[in-house]
C-alpha cells in the first residue's frame, strides 16, 4: 500500500473523474477504512473540499448492512465495473463498514450519483423539518360557523350553537332566539364551517363548508322551492300538495318526492352529485330562470328520477385543475347515474369523518382547502397517487398531512399555502 497522501489524494480525484481501475477502487475505500483521520485530512486539504460540505453528511446517520452493501454497488455501477464474479465487490462490502460508508456516499454524491441511502435519510429529515414547521403552523378543524343574511342585514350566528330553526321566529336549535326576522333568508356557510338549518316547512338541512342556503321565510301555496351552492344534506318533510324543489347553482333541479339526499355541487369539483339515502327525487338539467314556474322547470329539462343508493352526476363547467376519471371533460350538462354508490362516503362529511377512496391527490385537495381555509399549490408532475382511508374531521391540519405522508405525499407549509410537491 502507499503511504503518501498525495497517492490517495491522486487516487481520489481519478476515481470522481472515473478513471480507477477496480483494485485502486478497493484500495481507496480500504484507505478510508484503516486510515479514517488520514482520510480526513485528506479531504480538507482536496480540491473537492467544498463539494462535500454542501453534502453535509451527519455523522450520526446510520446505515445497515444492506446500505453498505448498495453503496458499493454504486461504486461500481457508476465505474462500470460490477461483473459477474467481480473481486472488487465482494473486497469492498468486506472492507467498507458502516463507520465509514458515510464518506463512500460523500464521493458518489459529489459525482451525481443519487444513492438511496442518503437520499432516503435525507429524506426523513427533511420530512421531519417540514413536520414541525406544519405543526409550528398547525391549523385548527373547522367549527360550527355560518352568517345569515336577511333582507336588510346579516348576522354572524353563534359558534356554539350547532343550528338554527326559522319558523314563526328565528332561533337557535337549542331554544334561544334570535332578535330578527325578514322575508327571504340566506344561510352561508365559510370555509373551515358548517351549520345546520330546520326550513319552515319542518325539512332539515346540513351545510358543509363553504356552502348556502337560500330559502323563505314561510313556503308558497304551490311548492317549497330553496337555492343551494356547495353541499346540503336534505331531509325533506312529505307534503304530497306542495313539491319540494332545490336550485342547485342554477345548473341543476331536484324534485323530491319524499326522501332524504345529499347534493355535492362544489364548483371546483366539476360535476354536481346528488344521491339518494331514502325516498326518490327527479333529477334534471335546468335553466334557473324556469324555475318561477314548476311545470316549466320540470317538463323542459333533461331528467331522471333516482332511488336510493343511486347517484347523479351532471358534468357542469370545468374548473382548470379537473380531471374526471371518467373522461367527461366536455361540460355538456348531460346525466350519468351511478347505481350501489357507497353512502357512507357520501355522507362521511355529514358525520364528521372524511373518507377517502382511491381519491386522486387534488380532490383530498379540495376537501382541505374548505374544511381548513387553506390554499393548495402544486409542485411538479403529478405522482398520480391515490388515497383511501378515513379519518375524523375534528383533528388539526398536521394529523391529517401526516396520514397523507404515510400514503407517499410530499408537501410544505408557506403561510396560509399548502403546497404539494
Amino acid at each position: 500500500m502507499h503511504e503518501s497522501s498525495t497517492y490517495y489524494k491522486d487516487l481520489l480525484s481519478r476515481f470522481i473523474r472515473n478513471e480507477t481501475a477496480p483494485a485502486e477502487v478497493a484500495e481507496l475505500f480500504a484507505f478510508i477504512e484503516n486510515e479514517p483521520e488520514e482520510y480526513k485530512e485528506l479531504l480538507n486539504e482536496a480540491e473537492i473540499l467544498a463539494l462535500t460540505e454542501k453534502v453535509a453528511l451527519d455523522s450520526a446517520i446510520k446505515f445497515s448492512d444492506q446500505d453498505v452493501n448498495s453503496v458499493w454497488e454504486q461504486v461500481l455501477l457508476h465505474t462500470g465495473r460490477q461483473q459477474s464474479g467481480d473481486k472488487a465487490l465482494s473486497h469492498g462490502v468486506h472492507l467498507l463498514g458502516r463507520k465509514w460508508v458515510k464518506y463512500a456516499a460523500a464521493i458518489l454524491l459529489m459525482v451525481g450519483i443519487a444513492t438511496g441511502i442518503y437520499l432516503s435519510q435525507h429524506q426523513r429529515n427533511k420530512n421531519l423539518a417540514a413536520n414541525n414547521e406544519i405543526k409550528r403552523k398547525d391549523m385548527l378543524p373547522g367549527m360550527n360557523n355560518a352568517v345569515l343574511a336577511l333582507d336588510d342585514r346579516s348576522i354572524d350566528l353563534a359558534s356554539n350553537k350547532k343550528g338554527i330553526t326559522v319558523s314563526s321566529a328565528i332561533a337557535y336549535t337549542d331554544g334561544e332566539k334570535l332578535p330578527v326576522s325578514g322575508k327571504k333568508l340566506k344561510l352561508t356557510t365559510p370555509n373551515g364551517g358548517q351549520y345546520q338549518l330546520v326550513l319552515p316547512d319542518g325539512s332539515k338541512a346540513w351545510l358543509n363548508a363553504a356552502s348556502s342556503i337560500s330559502f323563505p321565510s314561510a313556503f308558497e301555496d304551490d311548492k317549497r322551492l330553496v337555492k343551494i351552492t356547495g353541499e346540503v344534506y336534505l331531509e325533506v318533510s312529505k307534503d304530497q300538495s306542495r313539491p319540494f324543489l332545490v336550485d342547485v347553482d342554477g345548473k341543476s333541479t331536484v324534485e323530491v318526492l319524499g326522501t332524504s339526499f345529499n347534493i355535492n355541487s362544489y364548483a371546483n369539483e366539476g360535476v354536481i352529485k346528488a344521491t339518494v339515502i331514502e325516498g326518490s327525487v327527479r333529477v334534471g338539467v335546468s335553466d334557473s330562470s324556469l324555475l318561477d314556474r314548476h311545470e316549466s322547470a320540470i317538463g323542459r329539462q333533461e331528467k331522471t328520477v333516482l332511488k336510493p343508493g343511486q347517484q347523479a352526476i351532471i358534468t357542469t363547467i370545468l374548473p382548470a385543475d379537473y380531471q374526471p376519471k371518467d373522461g367527461r371533460t366536455d361540460g355538456s350538462n348531460k346525466i350519468a347515474v351511478l347505481s350501489d354508490v357507497d353512502l357512507s362516503q357520501t355522507l362521511a362529511w355529514k358525520n364528521g369523518l372524511f373518507s377517502f377512496n382511491n381519491a386522486d391527490i387534488r380532490t383530498v385537495m379540495r376537501q382541505l382547502e374548505r374544511w381548513y381555509d387553506i390554499k393548495v399549490n402544486y409542485e411538479g408532475k403529478d405522482s398520480g397517487i391515490t388515497i383511501s382511508g378515513k379519518m375524523y374531521r375534528n383533528v388539526s391540519l398536521s394529523s391529517i398531512l401526516e396520514f397523507l405522508r404515510e400514503s407517499g405525499i410530499r408537501f410544505r407549509m408557506e403561510n396560509n399555502t399548502l403546497v404539494v410537491l
